[in-house]
């Protein structure tokens, strides 16, 4: 009986320590931008750790926002105005996330 349970308890000592255990994200972005005409144009660089996938909302100036899910989004066009942009950052089970929002005027 102590041998069953022994060998039971090592068992599950290695099951545990083989989980990886899942790193929560963190969210990080830059932009660059320049004027073209009256429009901004601002592109996206993604400075994220320990993520997986990635949800943009690009503030709209012509309506409802704008959700990307690419890593980069690039030469989105913004008219005089003060925006956000949000970035969530995912884990690739999605339990974890990270948020980061920049606010930009545009002239």
């Amino acid at each position: 009986m102590k041998k069953i349970f022994f060998i039971v308890a090592i068992f599950i000592g290695l099951s545990l320590s083989s989980c990886k255990k899942e790193k929560t994200p963190v969210a990080c972005f830059t932009y660059t931008g320049f004027y073209s005409g009256t429009n901004y144009i601002i592109n996206l660089k993604n400075c994220s750790k320990d993520a997986d996938h990635y949800d943009w909302n690009l503030d709209n100036p012509y309506g409802a926002d704008i959700h990307e899910t690419q890593f980069e989004p690039q030469n989105r066009s913004y008219p005089p105005g003060v925006y956000t942009i949000k970035l969530t950052a995912y884990s690739s089970s999605e339990v974890k996330k990270s948020d980061i929002s920049q606010t930009f005027t545009v002239n």
